[in-house]
């Protein structure tokens, strides 16, 4: 139950960061707009780890792509803001993120990318996966 709320949540958040950026786009250039979007989140995870305080450290034999999660999210709000830039709505970019999001995890998880167990494909995915692509071809036709 609790990661269904630390899903929705992050769904919740992942979505005002879109209309926030969106919302960015209209007064200020792309590199200016990523740069604070990393200060704001640079500021939220060290007033997180004084708020715990939990102690940050780099762990030997971790693999590197640990924590190229940074590296995605400037990339994602890179793509992001070159969609704005084309016309696309906050709708539009929210649903192709979301379902390019879970065909990169449906590959991650056939193959077991990253150190993950292999999980094969079911009926069930395909249903959902189906739904998704109709869902977000009709959000970008309308």
């Amino acid at each position: 139950m609790f990661f269904y709320i630390l899903a929705a949540l992050t769904g919740a958040i992942a979505s005002f960061n879109l209309a926030v950026t969106g919302a960015l786009n209209a007064h200020y250039g792309p590199l200016e707009i990523i740069l604070y979007i990393n200060i704001i989140g640079f500021t939220a995870l060290l007033a997180c780890l004084l708020i715990t305080r939990t102690k940050f450290q780099l762990h030997r034999g971790f693999p590197l792509f640990y924590y190229s999660g940074g590296i995605c999210a400037v990339l994602c709000s890179c793509f992001t803001l070159l969609a704005y830039r084309q016309g696309f709505t906050v709708t539009s970019v929210f649903a192709i993120m979301l379902f390019s999001s879970s065909v990169t995890s449906l590959i991650s998880d056939c193959f077991g990318l990253f150190g993950g167990k292999k999980q094969k494909f079911s009926a069930k995915r395909l249903v959902g996966f189906f739904m998704m692509f109709v869902g977000t071809f009709l959000v970008l036709l309308f």
